[in-house]
């Protein structure tokens, strides 16, 4: 029996990584063809326009969601999202998030919420994505938290509540997500959840824009016109002794990590 399971758990694995691998590789084969591969050449590769890779790889996957893997349905669901290997099926891509959510996956989690929060193969539904954007959130999943300070933001699928949202834009900036950042410096430079505090605002924006967050630059600006000489320089020495790590900016496909 042990040496079943054991082996049960290697073959789980080894589909996960087989289909990671080929979608990688479908995916460098795109980028090395460029915008100048033609329609046949596309279709040379399995005689319906798609890479073979992406076909192979919702073939491991299928074996590993059928086996009950945990991050499996959520990258066929990808696969079917997009229409790559498999036929686009917006509605098959929510069963699977949901699969994959039901066993814990706080990327699907975030995957199915965000189809729930947009109506794309499910009805609309703002308190479903809310739920689902907490479990991931709980699960320390940075795009989930700020999505759920959002919502906060908007009282959608939840109550209106500024606390709320800087609690969770807090913990996502904290873990370097630019949007929460730049969302959490707008709260202390209104004082809504939090106290009023330009110089939290300031360092925040700034590091915001220091990976490029496209809205963050000229609010910064802004608000530096109305700190007095004292808050800039406080603000700038606290940014000196502190230069926190940002992951590479985020679009959550597979897996259960950013």
């Amino acid at each position: 029996m042990l040496a079943r399971s054991r082996r049960s758990s290697f073959l789980f694995g080894l589909w996960i990584f087989l289909g990671i691998f080929h979608c990688f590789s479908a995916l460098r084969a795109q980028q090395a063809s460029g915008l100048s591969a033609s329609v046949g050449e596309l279709k040379s590769r399995d005689g319906h326009g798609v890479p073979q890779d992406y076909v192979q790889a919702a073939q491991y996957y299928q074996r590993a969601v059928v086996h009950g893997h945990r991050e499996a349905p959520n990258n066929l669901a990808v696969l079917y999202q997009q229409g790559l290997g498999v036929p686009k099926d917006a509605a098959k891509a929510v069963e699977l998030f949901r699969t994959s959510a039901q066993r814990g996956n706080p990327t699907a989690q975030y995957n199915l919420a965000v189809a729930y929060f947009s109506g794309i193969g499910t009805s609309r539904d703002p308190y479903e994505a809310a739920h689902w954007f907490r479990a991931s959130a709980d699960l320390n999943f940075r795009r989930a938290q700020h999505a759920l300070g959002v919502l906060y933001c908007k009282g959608a699928g939840v109550p209106l509540d500024f606390s709320q949202a800087a609690h969770w834009f807090a913990l996502a900036a904290h873990q370097g997500y630019p949007s929460a950042e730049a969302d959490l410096a707008a709260l202390y430079e209104s004082g809504r959840g939090v106290s009023l505090d330009y110089v939290a605002a300031y360092t925040w924006y700034s590091r915001a824009v220091a990976v490029g967050d496209p809205s963050a630059s000229t609010r910064l600006k802004n608000l530096a016109h109305l700190m007095t000489q004292k808050q800039l320089d406080r603000a700038n020495a606290i940014l000196a002794q502190s230069s926190p790590s940002h992951p590479s900016p985020d679009k959550p496909i597979m897996g259960d990590s950013e």
